[in-house]
């Protein structure tokens, strides 16, 4: 019998104080396991080992599953494996940065693509029916520091596509950048504790966690690197994208019309498919362009990506669905 075994067969059941509480809660593994954790949709249920692990960790963090801190949720991975992971609520992250002396307070919201194509901070987690969710950030203040600690997270990294995530993908990705703000600003306090966003694998993911999604790495590089406030165009002048050429010193043939600003490109543009009368349809279509092309499009080094998408539109080559070349 190994030592995990011994702890498990001793181990009957234990008491503590949880975090903000008076009064002593008991926990054991049968409790986790009846009354605590989430069976899969197979109706799995949590053996002894993850029940004594969700247990001592309870214990650690001093989290109360019966007030909602937490739960231990199942799920099949891609391997059809189950696996159990504590799930931690953001109520329980937002009691213990409150408790902390140097908390100031934070802000938390989402990050979009408008109808013009201009990447935009949303504060909260409201959103137009035009915008085009991309991801979400967190600011956490202290009172004690000058700079507030702020992160940024990208939609596709976690979006599952299903549960909440399919209704409400904006309250989600706000709650997932609030707790990565909070975790990294009280990492003595939250240590490795997860939400439920950010716990199984994304849509589209490709195994390990991590969405297969080309570009949205750049594009989120390019906000970290020139954080933008409502409304304004990203600059990304500075930024080192090796699949995007410099207009600077490009040989490309003149597309016949003014495209050397965004709002020039986006009129040439508009003037291609004035006759088709549809402008919902017309303002879907440059959001997918926005998106193909996120970190050229409203920038300086633009220029030959404007031309090249201004010159495909007129060829009929630009596929209004995707925004890419084709």
């Amino acid at each position: 019998m190994n030592a995990t075994n011994e702890i498990v067969k001793m181990e009957k059941s234990i008491e503590y104080v949880p975090f903000g509480a008076e009064d002593k809660i008991k926990l054991s593994l049968s409790i986790v396991r009846n009354m605590v954790a989430t069976p899969t949709k197979q109706g799995d249920l949590p053996g002894d080992r993850d029940c004594m692990r969700f247990l001592m960790l309870c214990q650690a963090g001093r989290l109360n599953p019966f007030a909602g801190d937490c739960y231990l949720l199942g799920y099949r991975n891609r391997d059809n494996v189950v696996e159990w992971s504590m799930i931690t609520s953001i109520s329980a992250f937002r009691k213990r940065a409150e408790s902390h002396e140097d908390y100031d307070g934070e802000e938390s919201g989402c990050i979009v693509v408008d109808q013009t194509g201009v990447l935009r901070d949303r504060v909260g987690d409201f959103v137009l029916p035009t915008d085009q969710l991309v991801g979400g950030w967190a600011r956490v203040h202290f009172k004690s520091r000058k700079h507030p600690m702020e992160r940024r997270v990208q939609l596709a990294v976690y979006q599952k596509g299903f549960g909440v995530w399919k209704f409400d993908a904006p309250g989600m990705i706000c709650k997932v950048a609030e707790a990565h703000a909070l975790r990294d600003s009280f990492p003595t306090m939250l240590g490795d504790m997860r939400i439920d966003g950010e716990v199984g694998e994304a849509k589209g993911s490709n195994g390990n966690g991590k969405a297969s999604v080309a570009r949205l790495d750049d594009l989120n590089a390019a906000v970290i690197a020139h954080p933008t406030a409502e409304g304004q165009v990203i600059d990304t002048s500075t930024s080192n994208v090796a699949d995007e050429p410099d207009a600077s010193g490009a040989d490309v043939e003149s597309p016949g019309a003014d495209v050397s600003t965004h709002e020039a490109w986006r009129e040439a543009m508009e003037g291609i498919y004035a006759g088709d009368g549809e402008p919902t349809a017309f303002a879907a279509m440059m959001k997918a362009v926005a998106m193909a092309h996120p970190v050229t499009l409203n920038s300086p080094k633009g220029q030959r990506a404007r031309e090249e998408t201004y010159k495909a539109a007129l060829g009929g080559r630009l596929d209004r669905e995707t925004g890419k070349i084709v």
